[in-house]
């Protein structure tokens, strides 16, 4: 990152930023006036896109803003509270009122942006989930980038009660990001992945599947799985497979052409390799000793 320059300096708050040529372009709408100046819970500040070239650079530190950023071409390395990330499409940025943060691109790339305030925002910003949410990946990003556009489109108007109208739309985009957000337990996103492997453990899902039902990449989705169950998404799906095969060779009377045909492997000859390099013995000595110890319980 080149040497950035000092942008902003406002209370605690600084912004250093790098530029390349005229990027990065920024086409925002900034929200000011009289009716704006209402006590709303919820205002929307400034709205619109931002294209940033190789080169284009900002560290915010004690940040005085909350901003919503949808990424939506190219990837931005972004880095907050010491966390860092590769947000790529469909992702979406959380800059994070008190927090440090960094971005910065290594190609062309685009998001939309909507930086909020209003009196409500710090009582849910409080909230355990949102406050430590840095990064979220929507379940539904075509409909979260809906609502940047209607907004932006609102304001672009600007007819009597566009304000209003714009604030409405960022209630309702925020209640959609809660969704998927981590509210203590797994991500949501996180939960509706697991499930659908464990309905369909015998479709041969792979990670390209799973990144075109669910909207992500698959980077994003080896960070979710590696961060909440410590492994990652390939080893998640090869131990879910396994975990079936061992009940099966206990319980059923299967052959073992059988159960890798069930479990959606490519021949029994693969299933057996990565049941021993798993377990350290083959699928028949598996079942072998397991009869042997337990007595056989095949039906």
């Amino acid at each position: 990152m080149s040497v950035p320059e000092l942008l902003i300096k406002q209370d605690n708050t600084r912004v250093f930023g790098t530029n390349a040529g005229k990027y990065p372009l920024h086409h925002f709408i900034h929200n000011t006036g009289v009716e704006f100046e209402r006590n709303w819970p919820l205002k929307v500040i400034t709205c619109g896109d931002d294209e940033w070239i190789k080169g284009c650079s900002r560290i915010r530190e004690c940040s005085n803003i909350f901003s919503v950023e949808l990424v939506t071409g190219g990837s931005f390395e972004f880095t907050q509270s010491g966390h860092s990330y590769t947000v790529k499409p469909g992702g979406i940025m959380l800059i994070q009122p008190g927090k440090d943060s960094s971005m910065e691109v290594f190609e062309y790339s685009t998001k939309k942006i909507m930086t909020l305030s209003g009196y409500m925002l710090p009582m849910m910003l409080a909230g355990e989930s949102w406050s430590a949410a840095d990064v979220i990946v929507p379940s539904h990003p075509e409909r979260i980038c809906k609502y940047f556009d209607r907004i932006y489109q609102v304001y672009l108007e600007c007819k009597p009660g566009c304000l209003k109208e714009g604030s409405s739309l960022a209630y309702e985009l925020l209640l959609e990001l809660s969704e998927d957000i981590d509210c203590g337990g797994l991500p949501r996103m996180l939960s509706r992945i697991i499930c659908y492997l464990e309905e369909n453990i015998s479709a041969g899902i792979g990670i390209k599947d799973l990144c075109l039902k669910f909207g992500t990449s698959p980077a994003s989705l080896y960070r979710m799985f590696k961060k909440h169950l410590d492994c990652s998404p390939a080893d998640y799906i090869s131990g879910k497979k396994l975990a079936v095969a061992k009940e099966l060779l206990q319980s059923s009377n299967y052959s073992i052409k059988e159960i890798s045909l069930r479990l959606g492997y490519s021949s029994p000859f693969y299933f057996s390799t990565e049941f021993k390099r798993r377990n350290g013995v083959s699928p028949r000595d598996y079942r072998t000793e397991t009869e042997s110890k337990y007595g056989n319980q095949i039906k």
